[in-house]
């Protein structure tokens, strides 16, 4: 909103053209420096929460490589791949919402690969717009889990789904965790 925008509105209500610029100029700072702060506030929380769920999944890795042998190959998949999905989900985001990419993101992702390489999530922590990061996934093992960006959540879960499906026939605490995945 502009101040020209603000001054139009006040002066129809009958106040002395300077004292609407400058109070219409004031309330558009306002408005901005509100904005600003909102945004501000929410990637802040949004780290914190990243922060949170990074030491999760940190946790859990290290849970899942105490468990018997057969369990733990289950587990690993499986959280493996959620962990990777996870990292390219939240790429997406912090390139799409916040404008970084770069270095910069590898910050705010989990620092576990299952399948994914080293130089696969480089590709995808540099790109530079969400095309270009689609045609980046289409040459990962996960090319066909997002095809698109539209509801990259509903596409995560429909792809965990049919991991726990699969896991869940060797491995009897891979079928309890995707029952309970399923109960989310």
């Amino acid at each position: 909103m502009s101040a020209a925008v603000v001054a139009k509105v006040m002066a129809k209500k009958g106040k002395p053209a300077r004292s609407v610029e400058i109070e219409a100029a004031s309330i558009v700072r306002f408005l901005q420096t509100q904005s600003e702060r909102n945004f501000v506030t929410a990637f802040a929380k949004g780290l914190a929460t990243d922060d949170k769920n990074i030491e999760h999944y940190l946790t859990l890795w290290r849970a899942v490589k105490t468990l018997d042998k057969q369990n733990r190959t289950a587990m690993q998949s499986i959280l493996g791949m959620k962990i990777d999905l996870t990292n390219i989900l939240w790429a997406y985001r912090l390139k799409n919402f916040y404008g970084i990419v770069g270095d910069t993101a590898y910050g705010y992702l989990v620092p576990i690969r299952h399948r994914l390489t080293s130089g696969e999530l480089a590709q995808i922590v540099q790109c530079k717009d969400v095309g270009t990061l689609q045609g980046v996934l289409e040459n990962t093992v996960y090319g066909g889990v997002f095809h698109d960006f539209a509801n990259p959540e509903e596409h995560l879960a429909q792809a965990m789904a049919g991991k726990y499906k699969t896991a869940g026939k060797t491995s009897h605490i891979a079928m309890v965790c995707g029952y309970l995945s399923s109960m989310e």
